[in-house]
């Protein structure tokens, strides 16, 4: 749960969401700094940036290529390169299998050994998290 006297500036990455398809894949250095140009748009001259999943790969390029520009770091579930720890292999099953996207219930079901934390005791919060994808 975020703060929420803090300003948060939450961005998806040509390509994903609703814009449109880039016409060449774009490298991580590419997404860093185009999140620094977002920056420089919004007028914010260093942030504390927050990566989740794939996005943590993203914020920690930007966190080694506009170190200046970034005050803190912080990573939620994503990897941190070859290194990294290995996941609980009963949790990677999960998400490996292609039932996340094929059966309706599966997420509902699978949430709080997927998510982990207090998804793992209140199962309100994925009502909370599903509504707020839902397009």
């Amino acid at each position: 749960m975020l703060d929420p006297d803090r300003k948060v500036i939450v961005f998806d990455v040509p390509g994903t969401g609703e814009s449109p398809a880039a016409r060449l894949p774009y490298r991580l250095w590419m997404l860093a700094r185009l999140t620094s140009q977002l920056l420089d748009v919004l007028c914010h001259e260093r942030v504390r940036i927050m990566g989740i999943s794939w996005g943590g790969a993203i914020a920690q390029q930007f966190a080694v290529q506009r170190s200046a520009r970034c005050e803190e770091l912080i990573l939620a579930a994503t990897a941190t390169g070859m290194l990294m720890i290995r996941g609980d292999p009963r949790t990677l099953v999960k998400m490996a299998t292609p039932r996340r996207f094929t059966d309706r219930d599966y997420p509902e079901k699978n949430f709080g050994g997927l998510y982990g934390g207090s998804a793992r005791v209140d199962p309100a919060l994925f009502g909370s998290l599903a509504a707020s994808r839902t397009r």
